[in-house]
């Protein structure tokens, strides 16, 4: 599909997710750069087709991907929207309930930031492993917090469906009791089984089937971002490792008890170690469950004629298009009159032939105050209308560098976040000028560097 409202991401992280969601969104024709603290991560990035490096004082993003380790992704956050990088803000880290707080805690706009989590990886990391079909068919959930502008959900939504992933929503808590399951336990306990592995004969090892193999597969992971992963989900892993534990436990005391006469306990494990397995076959095979379709979900934003909540603050706009068309009636009521009797300027024209002539033109200027009135916004002028569409859909250089001139996007239509009185969410902020499209940022203050 062809990106429809991102035409401009920054990407900050190159390692294996960074740079596979930037071969991707580079591959759609999105308009892709580059952030890693790692100079060699992004050069290797840059060299494999992910972007361009983002330049010191580049033109604010459509949306900013955060794709570092979990523990830094709050700092990186902060720093991103101090800089304001980006018009909204998402992430793609493994855990979300602490990083979800800790984001609040530490008073990042919470209005243009949407967590994400792509359900995708391999055992190996960095930018070389990285894949632009790694998320083809592969969850990926959103967390959004209530405050989370519909503009921004729509861009990540976008993000998504152009990297071809389906997107899910979950509150964070829910996310880490899932992942803990599906993910993180699984891959500890493949470590675990693996570790067990490391002082075995090498001739012993040579007698292992493709089974082992498969199993102790994901312990090829790098050990420094996944002890990162499963510390930013301590309780949700513990409660599975738990049930794992005791299970194997209680095997293994029965296999000591019962000797060769067998044991029901490992008897009842296996069999349900079998029916567990095929549910995770067939829920694999009927593939993921998103939400409502893509294009429901994050079309364009509409003017804010078409949005209830703009009714409001429109009304200035509203009554001053009305004088205007009134003003234009007169004037050409007036035109018509002098044409049609041949009077001069200031000659009284007959009635009659006034009223004939003003007719269809008020006619028309009072059904355009009704249509805008129901939302529909009819009685904008035809230029101000294609303009705002011709804006929006021009080439992404266009809009960037005009709002880099000015302060003012041009390539979005105003919102009534963008004129509402002030900040309405911990960090946000409009554009330097007042208006234009909204901005996002962290607190006043200079934000640390990433390290």
């Amino acid at each position: 599909m062809k990106p429809t409202q991102l035409h401009r991401v920054t990407v900050i992280g190159c390692g294996l997710i960074g740079t596979s969601i930037a071969l991707a969104l580079t591959r759609a024709g999105v308009e892709v750069f580059l952030e890693d603290v790692d100079v060699n991560a992004q050069m290797k990035a840059q060299l494999m087709g992910a972007g361009k490096e983002l330049a010191p004082h580049a033109p604010p993003a459509d949306l900013v991907v955060v794709a570092t380790p979990p523990a830094a992704v709050v700092d990186a956050l902060f720093d991103a929207q101090t800089r304001a990088l980006g018009y909204a803000y998402t992430d793609v880290a493994g855990v979300k309930e602490l990083i979800w707080q800790e984001a609040e805690l530490r008073a990042c706009d919470l209005m243009g930031y949407v967590p994400g989590h792509p359900m995708a990886g391999r055992e190996t990391s960095g930018p070389e492993a990285a894949q632009a079909d790694l998320f083809e068919g592969r969850p990926w959930i959103l967390c959004p917090y209530p405050t989370s502008q519909p503009e921004a959900v729509a861009a990540v939504a976008e993000l998504v469906a152009l990297c071809g992933g389906v997107r899910r929503d979950m509150a964070p808590e829910e996310h880490d009791e899932a992942v803990a399951a599906v993910s993180h336990v699984p891959h500890l306990v493949s470590a675990a089984l693996s570790a067990q592995l490391a002082d075995v004969d090498a001739e012993v090892l040579g007698l292992a089937g493709n089974g082992l193999r498969d199993t102790t597969r994901i312990a090829d992971g790098d050990p420094a971002l996944w002890s990162d992963i499963l510390s930013q989900n301590p309780e949700a892993v513990a409660e599975v490792v738990d049930r794992v534990a005791a299970q194997l436990a209680q095997a293994a005391r029965e296999l000591r008890d019962c000797g060769s006469d067998g044991s029901t306990t490992v008897d009842r494990l296996l069999r349900r170690g079998r029916n567990g397995r095929s549910a995770l076959v067939d829920a694999m095979d009927a593939g993921p469950v998103g939400v409502e379709p893509y294009a429901e979900s994050c079309s364009t934003p509409a003017l804010p004629s078409d949005l209830d909540e703009a009714s409001a603050l429109d009304d200035d706009y509203v009554v001053g298009m009305a004088a205007i068309a009134e003003l234009i009636a007169e004037v050409e009521s007036g035109a018509a009159r002098d044409e049609g009797t041949g009077t001069g300027p200031g000659e009284q024209a007959p009635a009659a032939a006034g009223d004939e002539a003003a007719g269809p033109v008020a006619e028309a200027a009072a059904g355009g105050k009704d249509a805008d009135d129901s939302g529909s916004g009819a009685s904008a002028p035809d230029g101000a209308a294609d303009g705002g569409a011709d804006r929006h859909d021009g080439a992404p250089e266009g809009r960037d560098e005009g709002a880099a001139e000015s302060g003012d996007d041009r390539g979005r239509p105003r919102t009534p976040r963008d004129t509402a009185q002030g900040s309405t969410a911990q960090g946000s902020r409009p554009d330097a000028d007042g208006g234009g499209r909204y901005r996002t940022g962290g607190p006043t203050g200079q934000a640390p560097r990433l390290s």
